[in-house]
């Protein structure tokens, strides 16, 4: 009797692990579904932010297209839309710079900044995109923008600066322009 009550116990225990086995197997499944589900929706979601990352992207380019045609003259190779930028402290500016493609073939073009003020650049400029490859007498518009969100800059104080253009790395016009803090 004690053989056969021992015997059962075993085969009970048996069962039982068996049991948690597979609710564990059963958990392990749900858990994994549940979390495809998650990742397919975030994937869709990033998905869709830079959808319209790049929408406004495309739009500004336009618009800064555009405006260059109406104010860049057709003897003019580099443009600024402003060279006297006021930002308030903490806040963010932005102006449209072109440049024209001068040499006789495709060519990478830039602008650049160089702090023309004394002491250390405050690092409050930066200039999207960093370079482009257009064609022959083609204009591109770049955009500048003034940064002042958490730099170390003083109201009252204008920050002087140059900005060059360049075709094929040929500086082809420099133009300055200050930054005035308010």
């Amino acid at each position: 009797v004690m053989k056969y009550l021992y015997l059962q116990h075993l085969l009970l225990n048996l069962l039982m692990k068996k049991k948690g086995a597979v609710e564990l197997s059963i958990t392990t499944i749900v858990v994994i579904i549940i979390g495809l589900a998650i990742l397919g929706y975030g994937l869709v979601w990033v998905k869709g932010l830079f959808q319209q990352f790049t929408t406004i992207s495309d739009e500004a380019i336009r618009q800064a297209q555009a405006e260059l045609e109406n104010q860049m003259g057709s003897n003019q190779n580099f443009y600024l839309s402003a060279t006297d930028i006021t930002v308030r402290r903490g806040e963010e500016e932005q102006i449209v710079a072109g440049i024209r493609n001068t040499d006789s073939s495709s060519k990478s073009v830039s602008i650049t900044k160089t702090y023309a003020g004394s002491g250390s650049d405050p690092g409050i400029i930066q200039i999207f995109p960093n370079s482009q490859n257009i064609g022959k007498d083609e204009v591109y518009p770049f955009f500048v923008v003034v940064n002042t969100k958490d730099k170390n800059v003083e109201v009252g104080k204008t920050y002087p600066y140059i900005a060059e253009g360049k075709v094929g790395g040929t500086v082809i016009d420099r133009i300055p322009f200050t930054v005035e803090i308010t």
